[in-house]
């Protein structure tokens, strides 16, 4: 897709989303195609494109960016809905192909919010077994990983717990937040504030990519 200059969001592309949310069938989205590719989807590659080259800029890594599709796959969901009222841009390793199970960045808009953050869509449980491995070979390590983004407070760790307590349990509570989980995402929610409908948008997620770095760099070494 041609690259175009990023010139921000505007708020009509909110109003467009609460329409798909309330409209959300094939005859009225037809109609509407115009609107969705002026106020969404241009704006989202441009915003994706500039994002891969500062993220390279800054920490010296291409990482590719994935949009999604406003289409939804209907054919196995109850939801027969057709289309998204969110999308998101997944920045992954540039050699991954089944980047679903490998750690990203990642940056999501809906009608109401956005976030940003860094993880997985789906971790395989031999790939979180390969993660509590690692954290055993250096518990001090890990915890001076994690310690900055305990002390920001403004990121959220995503996934659920295990039910039954593992083994391993002779470590600081703050390192077991992390290591009992099944899954983990670092995830930041913001209202749709000032700064989402403005090119600073760009700073606002290159800064915030930057800091998410030590995290994603640490999830990417691990292999299974």
């Amino acid at each position: 897709m041609e690259r175009k200059p990023f010139e921000g969001f505007t708020t009509e592309l909110t109003d467009f989303l609460w329409d798909i949310r309330f409209n959300n069938y094939r005859e009225w989205f037809h109609e509407n195609r115009n609107r969705y590719v002026s106020l969404l989807k241009d704006p989202i590659y441009s915003l994706a494109y500039e994002l891969q080259d500062r993220i390279k800029e800054e920490t010296g890594k291409n990482l590719v960016p994935v949009v999604s599709r406003i289409n939804r796959d209907i054919r196995f969901s109850k939801n027969k809905e057709p289309y998204r009222d969110h999308m998101w841009i997944v920045f992954k390793e540039e050699e991954e192909s089944n980047w679903q199970c490998r750690p990203c960045l990642f940056f999501e808009l809906t009608p109401k919010d956005y976030r940003l953050g860094a993880g997985a869509y789906h971790y395989p449980p031999t790939y979180m077994k390969a993660f509590r491995n690692k954290v055993d070979a250096n518990v001090d390590g890990f915890k001076r990983l994690i310690t900055p983004y305990d002390k920001a407070k403004r990121y959220s760790i995503m996934g659920d717990t295990y039910k039954k307590k593992l083994q391993e349990t002779n470590k600081p509570e703050e390192v077991l937040n992390w290591y009992k989980r099944k899954e983990i995402a670092l995830v930041l929610e913001q209202e749709l504030d000032p700064v989402f409908y403005s090119r600073d948008i760009v700073d606002f997620c290159s800064k915030e990519f930057k800091f998410l770095m030590p995290f994603f760099d640490y999830m990417s070494d691990i292999r299974v």
